[in-house]
């Protein structure tokens, strides 16, 4: 008897859990391709604007797969990442605002995420794997298309939290200029000397004088908000 229950939960569990999983999943792969249009249009038309009269300036825009686009803009290099998991949203860790939305509306809580990363650009020109990016922003679409987005700067203030939102052309067009304004804004910092004073002979002889030094935005820098954390 309890062997059948438990069959029964399972079944129930696969018919509505994993099919709502598999819903956001597929939107977030069809609001990913919206960005990755979106983004291209835009860094077409700064390059447009801005190469012919100083083309030292590259602005270019990468296609890299179903899951990852980027773009380069002058010394930064913007990396869109959409992962290929939903992920639910902790009622007991969000803001207030979308912790009332999530708890009322329990399947709006499942979430696919774009990541965004801001790199130095010559960590891929220079082919640098040592080199750290930074998560600028992400944003959380759920099966409704509600959309609420986190990051760096006046990022998170920029955009509201899920009720009322609409994640669409326009929406992609707005986060997209307003990520890629606050990387761009977001300048590197010398690091502590302590923290470049040494270096391995291995990363001294490399050819062109290209070090395997770790080097980002941020380096040997932490501010009082920042934390690691994994979302569960």
């Amino acid at each position: 008897m309890a062997k059948i229950r438990e069959y029964n939960e399972i079944r129930r569990f696969v018919s509505e859990r994993s099919r709502l999983k598999r819903d956001v999943f597929e939107l977030g792969k069809h609001c990913f391709s919206a960005v990755k249009d979106v983004l291209r249009k835009r860094i077409e038309q700064l390059a447009a604007d801005i190469t012919q009269k100083d083309p030292r300036l590259e602005i270019k825009f990468h296609e890299r797969n179903d899951f990852e686009c980027g773009c380069t803009v002058a010394g930064d290099y913007i990396l869109f990442h959409l992962h290929t998991n939903v992920f639910r949203i902790d009622a007991e860790a969000a803001d207030d605002e979308v912790a009332e939305h999530v708890k009322k509306y329990p399947d709006r809580a499942y979430c696919a995420v774009i990541h965004v990363y801001n790199f130095l650009a010559d960590s891929f020109r220079y082919e640098r794997p040592n080199d750290a990016g930074y998560l600028a922003a992400r944003i959380f679409i759920n099966a409704e298309r509600e959309f609420f987005v986190e990051g760096i700067g006046g990022i998170t203030e920029a955009f509201g939290p899920f009720p009322g939102s609409d994640f669409n052309e326009a929406a992609a067009d707005e986060i997209l200029m307003t990520v890629i304004y606050e990387a761009l804004n977001f300048e590197m910092i010398v690091p502590e000397y302590a923290l470049v004073a040494e270096i391995p002979l291995t990363d001294a002889v490399r050819s062109a004088g290209l070090t395997g030094q770790r080097t980002s935005k941020r380096m040997g820098f932490r501010f009082s908000d920042e934390h690691s954390e994994e979302m569960e």
